[in-house]
């Protein structure tokens, strides 16, 4: 993420826990949201009151749009658009001492940004109230690494890397600047750097097991009764399609069988679902002519 994108949610999240609230407007003095029917106490030049973001400002007051510039809201502010009144300049964002911080905000550090930010003990004190319709949880109460003596109101890291994962939405109350809001924490979401998440591993293959030993003597027993090759053929061919053999399993076939040619067939059906391969010898030894044990353990050596 960058310095300015992490600048710009600090004070997007400051601002609302100090400003925001709910009774009437164009009054003052405020301390907080609370006290003002819009929801939004603005301290102008030592002037704190209560304000209203921008649609129709009440008498005596204009629309302002460089205030808030940074979460893109405007207000209203006493004064006419003619002569505004010059508002404060905001927290200087990244900071490098307190000093550069308004009011009580500290200059704390996190993952080597330097902000200003709210100094805390407990996570309560870092709870942002919902604002026309948004009810955010990013910040926690953390260390300051900076200063390993206090805590500050810092991002949760999870919210940096997923901004909408800590925002829950009422889209009948949203306005044009939380909007605006939810667009640049989508912008942040995209400027961390992405980590592709690590391949799982692959799946065990899984473990061959041969047919039990009634199962092969069915099997068995119905090579002996076949009366012809091809039928001994296709009955070996149906059984390899869906099991497993041992070497000795295919030793018997082999004896099973009377012709040389034939032996080595069922070696070529039956060679590739074989569990025990180094166990190879068992087969050969069944065969009687050298040319035929040659073509089976050719085959087998595969």
């Amino acid at each position: 993420m960058s310095r300015t994108a992490l600048s710009m949610i600090f004070f997007a999240l400051l601002l609302p826990a100090a400003a925001f609230g709910a009774k009437r407007t164009g009054k003052g003095p405020c301390t907080n949201g609370d006290q003002c029917r819009s929801g939004v106490c603005v301290e102008v030049n030592g002037d704190a009151y209560c304000s209203a973001t921008c649609g129709e400002c009440p008498a005596g007051m204009y629309c302002d749009a460089q205030l808030f510039s940074a979460v893109g809201m405007k207000v209203c502010l006493r004064g006419t658009a003619q002569s505004p009144v010059k508002p404060e300049a905001p927290p200087r964002l990244p900071c490098k001492t307190d000093k550069q911080c308004q009011g009580a905000l500290i200059c704390a550090q996190m993952m080597g940004h330097r902000d200003c930010a709210l100094p805390c003990a407990t996570n309560q004190q870092c709870a942002t109230p919902e604002i026309m319709g948004v009810k955010m949880d990013f910040l926690a109460c953390q260390k300051d690494q900076g200063h390993a003596s206090r805590k500050a109101c810092l991002p949760k890291k999870a919210c940096l890397a997923n901004p909408a994962s800590c925002m829950s939405v009422d889209p009948t109350a949203m306005t044009g600047a939380v909007q605006g809001l939810m667009k640049m924490s989508q912008g942040m979401a995209e400027a961390m750097p992405q980590h592709e998440p690590a391949p799982a591993a692959p799946a065990p293959a899984p473990v061959a097991t041969a047919m039990s030993g009634a199962r092969f003597a069915k099997l068995l027993a119905q090579v002996k009764a076949a009366a012809f090759e091809d039928d001994r053929q296709t009955v070996l061919s149906t059984a390899a399609r869906r099991n497993w053999f041992t070497c000795d399993q295919l030793g018997q076939i082999v004896e099973a069988i009377a012709f040389g040619d034939e032996k080595v067939g069922a070696v070529q059906v039956i060679a590739p679902r074989l569990v025990d391969k180094e166990n190879s010898h068992e087969v050969l030894g069944k065969f009687t002519f050298d040319d035929d044990r040659a073509a089976a353990a050719q085959i087998l050596n595969r």
